[in-house]
């Protein structure tokens, strides 16, 4: 089995990318998005169950409009590179999300994905005492997928900062003052249109939290809790991290899991879910639109080939158990 294998098995449409489409869903998406600010700020009595109501459909909709940044960051939205980084910074910076940034830690995290130490983005904990680059998440497991992205783009974990590029090994390993500079412009960008929320909010935190700041915590929590679940299976046991000597490109992929949440969610959220797998084999080449496709025959080839692969269907994956699993110790290969 390798990777032009499997390519050769996926039909060649699915790895055309297509600006148009990709730009269309993200309007609908930003529409969707704005859709429910207007019809809160419609409402005539914003009481609690209509203010909570607002929070967790508006941060639903904050997080489906990330993946569209995310195909921006792997090159898979276009051809071109311009148009991937404008594109990318329309989509992340009303997220607050710095993207030149973002996008690197993340490719690095693609690179070196279910490797004990070069594997970024969501750290796994390990027997040894100096893997555990998450111990302030052990302290609190159950607000973990609430702060774990805040404390990310903080730069509180090994990775390094995001909203300030500085410190962590983001900017210690292969460093590029050129990389540093885009960082610094995507972060630019975020902390503007931050303080321009804030002055729409009249600089009031408690009408920036009702407006924004709790919708964020919710698209927060989507980020950590399905990104997290891509990459941890239901066990610990189950979880298998490399070394140098055992890791491959092709053996961290298989570790990734394909995750099923209910046809809406893996839908709405253009089957990032329930079709990682294929993304990470082909991060770069396959648009979020072409995922399902891909994914489809991906598993053909599996099943022609006995090769296991990891599909759960996890339709309560809201319950903070799935996440509390993987904050133990995970088993690696030594």
């Amino acid at each position: 089995m390798n990777l032009m294998e499997i390519k050769s098995y996926i039909p060649k449409e699915c790895f055309k990318k297509q600006p148009l489409w990709g730009t269309f869903y993200m309007a609908f998406d930003f529409f969707l998005w704005l859709l429910c600010v207007f019809m809160y700020y419609s409402a005539e009595d914003r009481w609690w169950l209509i203010k909570i109501l607002y929070w967790f459909t508006s941060g639903f909709f904050m997080w489906c409009q990330f993946m569209h940044g995310h195909d921006c960051g792997h090159g898979s939205f276009s051809d071109s590179p311009l148009l991937n980084k404008i594109m990318g910074h329309v989509s992340h910076t009303p997220l607050l999300v710095p993207f030149n940034t973002w996008a690197e830690s993340h490719r690095r995290h693609h690179l070196g994905h279910n490797h004990i130490d070069r594997d970024y983005s969501h750290p796994h904990t390990v027997n040894s005492v100096e893997k555990l680059w998450l111990l302030k998440a052990i302290r609190y497991t159950s607000t973990y997928p609430i702060i774990g992205w805040f404390s990310y783009l903080l730069g509180l974990t090994d990775d390094g900062g995001h909203w300030i590029p500085f410190g962590g090994r983001l900017w210690n390993i292969d460093y590029q003052y050129s990389k540093q500079l885009n960082s610094l412009f995507s972060s630019f960008l975020v902390f503007s249109f931050f303080y321009g929320i804030i002055a729409l909010c009249e600089f009031d935190i408690v009408t920036f939290l009702e407006w924004y700041g709790m919708s964020w915590i919710i698209f927060s929590w989507w980020v950590v809790t399905v990104t997290f679940l891509q990459h941890h299976d239901n066990t610990v046991e189950q979880t298998i991290l490399y070394d140098d000597a055992h890791w491959t490109f092709m053996k961290g992929a298989l570790q990734t899991v394909d995750r099923s949440y209910g046809g809406m969610i893996d839908t709405m959220t253009h089957h990032i879910t329930n079709g990682h797998i294929v993304h990470h084999l082909f991060f770069t080449s396959i648009p979020h639109y072409h995922l399902e496709k891909a994914t489809h025959y991906l598993y053909e080839y599996f099943n022609t080939n006995n090769i296991d692969y990891k599909y759960r269907y996890t339709p309560f994956f809201f319950l903070t158990k799935y996440i509390n699993i993987h904050l133990q110790n995970i088993k690696y290969k030594k």
